[in-house]
């Protein structure tokens, strides 16, 4: 079942706010997501229903399968950067392109990229890639 561009960047989302800790508070997501609060609510039950996530009225935590996909779109967005900035385009360009580019980007492509890039362990902003 693949998902939506719109869940897809929840799981990223709540992956970069959990890269320090266990759960995050939905208050948090909600300033990283640009969308109301019922929205955000009513997406947080349909990953939680699919078992993306585990969510609670405050927080939520991503399941061993939320946090495989999350890892591989920050995985894939970041070799992205990588990729982008090593043809030389502009810095300030390069997360709005590879946002773009993380959601159609298949395990292969990704495994070519990485090998290309020679398995860079950050991406141009300094952050870590996902192995």
């Amino acid at each position: 079942l693949a998902l939506a561009t719109r869940q897809e960047d929840y799981l990223a989302a709540i992956y970069r706010l959990s890269e320090k800790k266990d759960s995050v508070l939905v208050s948090e997501l909600t300033k990283l997501v640009p969308e109301s609060s019922q929205k955000a609510t009513k997406m947080l039950r349909r990953l939680a229903q699919q078992g993306f996530l585990t969510a609670s009225a405050t927080a939520v935590s991503l399941t061993p399968k939320g946090r495989e996909k999350a890892v591989f779109l920050i995985k894939a967005h970041r070799l992205w950067e990588s990729y982008l900035a090593k043809a030389e385009l502009p810095q300030e360009s390069l997360h709005e392109i590879a946002d773009r580019l993380e959601h159609s980007t298949t395990p292969e492509l990704v495994d070519k990229m990485n090998k290309e890039l020679k398995h860079p362990a950050k991406d141009p902003h300094g952050k870590k890639i996902p192995r």
